[in-house]
């Protein structure tokens, strides 16, 4: 602890840094899978994980069917809060059904990735290029994932009624765990 009037050294240390970066990640993440959380919820993030992404989930990559009973349960619960009709609710349907497969493969790319930077950086000695490679992929990785997110939000959002986006859009900002 610094005393009162000594100046606080800006100095990064390794330990704050490596969290710093951690946090950096998680945030990259937060803000690549949006868009489809938006409508898909936090069972989504299980199945569109991207390479540094946080899952509650385990360790194994969801089969179709588990990811899909996790979004059908969430979006069960955002329908129901905004009274969507049953013909909504097949439209989202199948939005959903055609984006589910794509994002449990950004998932699936995304652990790969994880893995090959694992591998790399206890790799002796580390490989600098090879780190840079899996990072850069990682980029383009969260820009696929995004674009796709976008499409699917996009997509339910024109399958809602301006006063459905309205009570969504109020509903997010109590808190996504406000009922």
């Amino acid at each position: 602890m610094t005393e009162p009037n000594q100046p606080i050294d800006p100095t990064p240390t390794p330990a704050s840094q490596g969290e710093a970066n951690k946090k950096r990640r998680r945030w990259l993440f937060v803000l690549a899978a949006l868009p489809l959380l938006a409508f898909a919820g936090f069972a989504a993030t299980r199945a569109a994980a991207g390479p540094w992404g946080h899952h509650h989930c385990g360790s194994h990559d969801p089969t179709p069917e588990e990811a899909r009973g996790h979004v059908d349960r969430w979006m069960e619960h955002v329908l129901d809060h905004i009274d969507a009709t049953d013909e909504q609710r097949v439209e989202i349907s199948l939005i959903v059904d055609d984006a589910l497969p794509q994002m449990l493969a950004f998932r699936r790319e995304g652990r790969e990735l994880k893995q090959q930077g694992r591998e790399l950086v206890m790799a002796e000695p580390i490989d600098r290029a090879g780190l840079e490679r899996v990072r850069t992929q990682g980029i383009e990785l969260a820009n696929r994932a995004t674009a796709r997110g976008l499409e699917v939000f996009i997509s339910i959002s024109e399958v809602l009624t301006p006063e459905q986006r309205a009570e969504l859009a109020d509903h997010w900002r109590r808190g996504p765990f406000h009922r």
